[in-house]
């Protein structure tokens, strides 16, 4: 069961996200790639 994720606002959008597997743990990374909306700061 995956617990993690990702929250984004009106700001930004997730365009891509990929699950990697770590050495010497049992956890997982969660890596987004994220946009900038256009128009903000």
């Amino acid at each position: 069961m995956q617990i993690d994720h990702v929250l984004v606002s009106k700001d930004f959008a997730a365009d891509r996200t990929r699950i990697l597997d770590l050495s010497d743990t049992d956890h997982r990374a969660v890596v987004t790639d994220l946009t900038l909306h256009e128009g903000r700061p």
